[in-house]
Parts: C-alpha cells; sequence; structure tokens
C-alpha cells in the first residue's frame, strides 16, 4: 500500500483571502481535522525550524558564502 502526503507551508490568512484554488484547499484541510498551526503545536515548530536550518545551510554551502552561515 502506498501512502501519499502534501505538506503546504504558508500563510493561513493570505491563502485563505486569495480567493483561488488556495482557499479550497485549506477549508478542506480544515474540514478533514489535516489543518495544523506551526505556533500551536511545538513539535512541529521543532521540524519546521530544523528544515530551516538545514535548508540555509545547503543555500549557503552551495552559493559558497560561508559568511551567512
Amino acid at each position: 500500500m502506498d501512502l501519499y502526503c502534501l505538506w503546504i507551508l504558508g500563510n493561513e490568512g493570505t491563502l485563505t483571502n486569495s480567493n483561488s484554488i488556495w482557499k479550497k484547499l485549506i477549508l478542506d484541510a480544515k474540514k478533514r481535522d489535516c489543518f495544523y498551526n506551526a505556533d500551536d503545536d511545538k513539535n512541529l515548530a521543532q521540524v519546521l525550524a530544523a528544515a530551516r536550518l538545514e535548508l540555509n545551510q545547503t543555500v549557503c554551502a552551495a552559493a559558497g558564502a560561508e559568511q551567512f552561515t
């Protein structure tokens, strides 16, 4: 059995007020109890912080910009 996951990270207000597919996606995720606020979920906040740090290190290393790390 294959399992798939899609994470969308963004500002809820901006996405909801966009009157586009993003609004429908946010409302559907909330309806299914699949919407999480990183400010309210400490574990999610930790994962996001670690990902940001890793991404920043990868970008800086790729650019050869050690002064930014």
